[in-house]
């Protein structure tokens, strides 16, 4: 069990186990007080009542907290799922002590693993339990943090969240993530103290764990975002990772045995008119690149013999504009945006040939005219 776990480590030494060893002999002593056997379950309801107190009370150790939160770390994945969503609020005020104290890591990165194993918890309880919003703020909150440690473990939490509302179908929730995502990546202005932080860099880590999860609309919502994000900032590093994220997105092939998805041609058909109005100067080469290969991915994406038929009018005139700028690349004299044309170029014409796009074929050479 985990107290034995605990128990053990502090044998040999752990002084955060040492800490949470204490807590736990002191919950023990009041479980059999109250004449009931020590169980996961009291164990965890012993500690969220005990972070309760820790709140009301002022200047309470920090030492203490931090034990307590590892307690009811290990305690939540022992105890029944539907005890935790019994108690699910008082969890959420008692680790929001931690949390009030932003300028101890060790207390927050405790709390955001507590919040983690919580919600882990509700969608394990099945009969379409989930976590509250109460839950999942604070977790998207320190998203952005400019201390490693605690970025990662609140990136750790979001990817497991989304995750686990996908496969509930937990629509509200997976809404709330790519909207706070978007939000990120839109606010865009690097940090003044830090100019090298992008909240976008890291709302990118999160989407990249969690893009083959998401639904079309919080999908496109996400990679929208990333195509306004150079009016922002213009072709900063940030961009160009987002423009190979969106054709990872827009490449992205069906498993084996598995049908292929309407997704890819229907996130393309929203990203295409957005992608022809990114801003383009031969500025940053690797910005060129990967812009001409989300550019063409999408419309290849949109070149399917399967999708074909069903397309807008428009889009046969967004993938002639879509040709036009990646061949106008060709203009260039760097080797490097050369070899990307090329490589998108062909990307985009195969498909149109794979698929049969009669239309646009033979719109192609008056396309290659000026060159």
């Amino acid at each position: 069990t985990f107290v034995k776990e605990i128990d053990a480590k502090a044998a040999k030494g752990d002084e955060a186990c040492k800490a949470a060893s204490v807590c736990l002999q002191a919950l023990r002593s009041v479980i059999c007080s109250n004449l009931a056997a020590p169980s996961p379950t009291a164990y965890f309801a012993g500690a969220v009542a005990a972070l309760q107190r820790q709140g009301e009370q002022k200047g309470a150790p920090r030492a203490t907290t931090s034990a307590l939160l590892l307690v009811l770390r290990k305690a939540i994945p022992a105890t029944p799922a539907s005890a935790v969503c019994a108690r699910l609020n008082d969890l959420i005020g008692a680790v929001t002590v931690a949390l009030r104290t932003p300028d101890d890591e060790m207390l927050i990165r405790q709390a955001l693993g507590c919040l983690m194993a919580a919600a882990d918890s509700a969608y394990g309880a099945g009969d379409g339990a989930r976590p509250n919003r109460k839950l999942l703020k604070p977790v998207f909150i320190f998203l952005g943090d400019s201390r490693t440690p605690v970025r990662h473990q609140a990136e750790l939490t979001a990817t497991l969240v989304i995750k686990r509302a996908a496969a509930a179908g937990d629509q509200q929730t997976l809404d709330f993530a790519s909207q706070h995502l978007a939000s990120m990546i839109d606010s865009g202005r690097p940090d003044k103290k830090d100019p090298d932080r992008i909240p976008a860099q890291y709302a990118l880590t999160v989407a990249r764990g969690t893009a083959s999860a998401l639904p079309l609309a919080n999908l496109a919502a996400i990679c929208e975002a990333l195509l306004r994000l150079p009016g922002t900032i213009g072709q900063h590093p940030c961009c160009t990772a987002g423009f190979e994220f969106i054709a990872e997105q827009l490449r992205r092939e069906p498993v084996e045995g598995e049908a292929p998805s309407t997704i890819v041609p229907e996130l393309a058909a929203k990203l295409l008119p957005l992608a022809l109005n990114v801003p383009v100067a031969m500025l940053n080469v690797g910005y060129i690149v990967a812009y001409a290969m989300a550019l063409a991915a999408a419309s290849a994406a949109l070149s399917a013999e399967s999708v074909l038929p069903a397309l807008p009018r428009e889009v046969a005139s967004q993938k002639a504009a879509a040709a036009r700028k990646l061949l106008g690349l060709f203009k260039e004299r760097d080797p490097t945006v050369l070899r990307g044309a090329k490589e998108a170029c062909l990307l985009a014409f195969s498909k149109a040939g794979e698929g049969g796009d009669l239309a646009f074929l033979e719109e192609l050479p008056e396309l290659c005219r000026p060159l």
